[in-house]
């Protein structure tokens, strides 16, 4: 007897395992249109996005997210920021640019010894601040990542500065206005 209800068990819990739904695989972009696997595939590869991956109850929803913030800029205000730019820091405005902007350009000192997050309005959003190793090591594989494209240039600018040096080996930090 014990050895048919323990074939029954067996039979009602294997197939329960293989009824099991497979959940459809849904991507989404950054605008959260429904895009292909494909498409998918080749924006995650670049380096201007990241993914995130929502499993839910009836799917699994993969988001593309951008990895910089993008803004736009109506053509006469562009047109007069790169003769600016190309006069004052002599960037090459033929390029496509990443511009990095940063108000306050600590001294050495000024950087924490390891990594910590200031809150900022109630604990709601916050703030994470590196070490000056890490921040060095940030900008360098910044530069390093535009470095290998022959259509673009990555520059770092500050209003202020409070004693960083203005180059750190090969990273040349501009002072705007």
């Amino acid at each position: 007897m014990k050895y048919y209800l323990s074939i029954i068990f067996l039979i009602i819990t294997s197939n329960h395992a293989f009824t099991q739904k497979v959940k459809d695989t849904l991507y989404l972009d950054e605008n959260n249109d429904f895009i292909s696997k494909l498409k998918f595939d080749q924006k995650i590869n670049s380096i201007i996005y990241y993914g995130l991956t929502f499993d839910l109850e009836d799917a699994v929803y993969k988001k593309i997210r951008f990895a910089y913030f993008f803004g736009k800029i109506d053509p006469i205000k562009k047109q007069q920021l790169f003769k600016y730019l190309s006069a004052r820091n002599g960037v090459d405005t033929t390029k496509i640019m990443a511009i990095h902007y940063s108000d306050t350009l600590r001294a050495k000192y000024q950087f924490p010894k390891k990594d910590s997050i200031v809150y900022i309005n109630n604990k709601k959003n916050h703030k994470h601040i590196p070490p000056y190793r890490t921040f060095i090591k940030r900008h360098k594989a910044c530069t390093k990542n535009f470095k290998n494209k022959k259509n673009a240039n990555v520059y770092h600018y500050y209003t202020v500065n409070l004693g960083h040096p203005k180059t750190y080996k090969k990273i040349k930090l501009a002072q705007g206005s």
